[in-house]
Order: C-alpha cells, then structure tokens, then sequence
C-alpha cells in the first residue's frame, strides 16, 4: 500500500505550498512497507515548498516516508523559507529499504533546496536517479546517532545512474553527526520492488 499527500502529474502545473507538510508515519514490526509520499510530481511542472514540515516516522532502515518525489522533467523548489524536521527511529527488522526523503528521477527532473533540514536519526536525504539533479544551497544537518532497533547507517545523499548529479552549492552546508557502529543488513528493498510488489 502507498500513501499520496499531493500528487501534480502532467505539464504547465504551478504550485506554492506556504504553510509546509507534516507526516506522522508508523511502520509494523513484521517488515511489510508501506511507503508515504508528501508531494508526488510526475511531469514538466513545478511545485514551491515553504514553511514548516514535519516528519517523524518509526520504520526501517533507509525510511518509508518521502516527503518529495520529482519526474518525468517535474522540479521542486525548497525554498529559503522551509525548514524540514525529521524525527526518526528505526524498528528492529532485518530489512532495509532505498528510499529518501527527496528523490529525483529522470533526465530534467530537478530538486533545489535552498532552506533548512535538520534529521533527529539518520536518514536518507537526497536520491538522483536516471539522469535527475538535485542542488543544495540551503543548511543540512543529520544527528546520525544511535535510534532504535538495528543497524542504522544510511548516505544522506546518494545518486545512481548516468548523468545523475548532487550537487552542494554555494553557500550549501552539509553537516553529518555520528556515534554509528557496524552492524548487519540481511537483506534489501530496492524502490523498483515496492512500485511493482505494492
């Protein structure tokens, strides 16, 4: 099962989000995935995120929740204005999942944070995939340190395929803060098995 907050498809679209986003997401102990997305856009469009958001969320390694996915040619602005708080602790299953809370996917897909996250919990926070780009001129600090059950090391920006780019721009800082200590994944959930399994 899968969980859309916003979902903007097609091309020409314009949104502001003022007033920011806030999930509260709980994962079973039995390593079913239910994975929760904020905002979804899929196509040329662009949608603005301002304000105050929220994220805390029990689950396993790698997160569930999204806050935003951008395709197909879409981009999401971050801007100087939003600051993102994620709060997360993982339950203790020997599973993993490749997920994070921004994910770009596809050639001219584009995410730019210019605002403030702050991860309480180490969490994944940016993915490209397939050509996309994400930009960070904004402050990101991740508190990796020890929450809840299982191993608990995860990238806080990752990117797969050609042409896929991170970059920290200027007047970018990313900040991470650990006591991690090693541990073992037995196995792992890759994004296409959920979007084909769910």
């Amino acid at each position: 099962m899968s969980v859309i907050g916003l979902n903007v498809t097609g091309e020409g679209n314009n949104v502001d989000i003022r007033g920011g986003i806030s999930i509260t997401h709980s994962q079973n102990t039995d390593g079913s995935v239910s994975i929760v997305t904020g905002i979804n856009l899929n196509g040329d469009s662009e949608v603005t995120l301002s304000g105050q958001s929220t994220i805390d969320t029990a689950t396993m390694i790698g997160g569930a929740v999204t806050l935003a996915k951008v395709s197909n040619g879409g981009s999401l602005i971050l801007d100087d204005n939003s600051i993102i708080d994620i709060n997360v602790n993982y339950i203790d299953v020997s599973a993993s999942i490749n997920n994070a809370l921004l994910v770009a996917n596809g050639e001219n897909s584009s995410i730019a944070n210019q605002g403030d996250i702050t991860s309480h919990g180490v969490y994944s926070i940016m993915r490209v995939d397939n050509g996309a780009t994400i930009g960070n001129s904004g402050e990101i600090l991740v508190y990796a340190t020890s929450n809840g059950g299982g191993d608990d090391r995860t990238a806080v920006a990752r990117a797969d395929d050609a042409g896929s780019v991170i970059h920290n721009q200027s007047g970018g800082d990313i900040t991470r803060i650990h006591n991690q200590s090693g541990g073992d994944i037995t196995r792992v959930i890759s994004p296409s098995y959920l979007t084909s399994n769910l």
